[in-house]
């Protein structure tokens, strides 16, 4: 069974994308390097925080889009064994490209000596629980979902330390928190995957209202339910109930920054209902006035893609410009070492420089997507192309 592409779906995917390349030029070019934290309070300017902030928005719906995205190819299968299949062996897979070539474009370090878990290992997790999940009705699925977002936060008093296995299973499920398994190696595991779990799962529970709801329900549906999240989080968020380990800071100086300024590593109640409200009220607005950005189309189309050439190319300029300036190329492989000895804490480039980067690479990539997409459309019979 044939289902269309939801243009304001690979419209909004492609508009998280660029942004979320602004967040990762920022990483290597900007001032500081990765050394520099834009959401402390003592050391942040409001330029510097929103820069980092408006890229917040990326990882949840980009992990939400994925469940969705789930619930568009169940359709096209019309078999729940296959479904569970494909998203059983993509979340391996996906699992397997955060260790190797995503890992690799993170530090261009043949030895591996420093590992980032993120935001490919969630989506992989996830897509695993996805394919046992699907089984359930749908209502239960979604239910599911919430009880997870919502829920959470009560295991943030949990904490474990050190390195023994149910330490970094945990570590994995629900801590962030550094790894180091011998002298000289180095595993950050940034994304704990139990709380985007419960994001795949709404966000394939939503696939429905695309399905089943005409135009005008769907975009009411849509903008309601991002109203009523993000008017849940100033509720929590100004009161303080429930949902964030960091309250926001009524004395300080910049009180009104840390309003915004919600956990992400894993990503509080307070945060998800920060980001996803609004990208599910774009997402209505995108449909309601059929907005059909062809650039942003064409990276929507091709995430995988998109994510990976990317990282490469960002990365892979910053050391060019490192040696032009008369730097060493070895210091943009970002082994444990080199991480620890803080080489390029005082490297980099104001935000001006920041954003010109940025616009000249987004320009840059439009094309290599472009390609890829086309070929990706033209050989869809090909099965392994399902999978980048």
């Amino acid at each position: 069974m044939a289902t269309p592409r939801i243009l304001s779906i690979d419209v909004l995917r492609g508009l998280i994308m660029v942004i979320m390349v602004l967040d990762h030029v920022r990483d290597y070019f900007g001032y500081g390097f990765i050394y520099t934290d834009p959401t402390n309070m003592d050391t942040t300017n409001s330029a510097l925080f929103f820069t980092r902030w408006i890229t917040h928005f990326c990882a949840p719906l980009f992990v939400f889009l994925s469940g969705t995205s789930a619930f568009f190819h169940g359709v096209k299968l019309n078999s729940k064994p296959q479904l569970s299949r494909f998203l059983f062996t993509r979340g391996i897979f996906l699992i397997v490209l955060e260790l190797t070539i995503v890992n690799f474009g993170w530090t261009f370090d043949i030895h591996f000596s420093f590992q980032i878990v993120q935001v490919i290992w969630a989506i992989g997790f996830s897509m695993i629980i996805l394919s046992a999940a699907i089984h359930l009705p749908l209502m239960w699925i979604g239910i599911v979902g919430l009880a997870i977002v919502f829920g959470h936060n009560l295991l943030d008093s949990i904490q474990f330390n050190g390195n023994s296995l149910q330490s970094v299973l945990w570590y994995l499920f629900h801590q962030q928190s550094a790894i180091v398994p011998e002298k000289g190696r180095l595993i950050m595991v940034a994304y704990p995957a139990f709380a985007w779990s419960g994001v795949m799962l709404c966000g394939y529970a939503i696939g429905y209202w695309f399905t089943s709801f005409d135009f005008k329900k769907r975009v009411r549906t849509l903008l309601i339910s991002g109203f009523i999240a993000f008017d849940l989080f100033l509720l929590l968020r100004l009161t303080g109930i429930y949902g964030d380990a960091s309250p926001w800071q009524h004395s300080h100086l910049n009180w009104f920054l840390s309003i915004w300024n919600c956990t992400k590593y894993p990503p509080s109640l307070q945060f998800l209902l920060m980001t996803l409200g609004p990208g599910l009220g774009i997402l209505g607005l995108f449909e309601k006035f059929q907005i059909q950005n062809r650039v942003l189309r064409v990276f929507g189309a091709v995430p995988m893609f998109f994510y990976l050439i990317h990282l490469y190319l960002v990365h892979g300029c910053a050391m060019l410009l490192w040696m032009y300036m008369g730097g060493k190329a070895s210091a943009f492989i970002i082994t444990a070492e080199n991480l620890d000895s803080g080489q390029l804490s005082h490297y980099g480039y104001g935000l001006s420089v920041v954003y010109l980067v940025w616009v000249l690479l987004i320009a840059f990539l439009y094309f290599p997507c472009r390609f890829y997409g086309i070929y990706k459309k033209e050989h869809s019979h090909q099965k392994w192309l399902s999978y980048l």
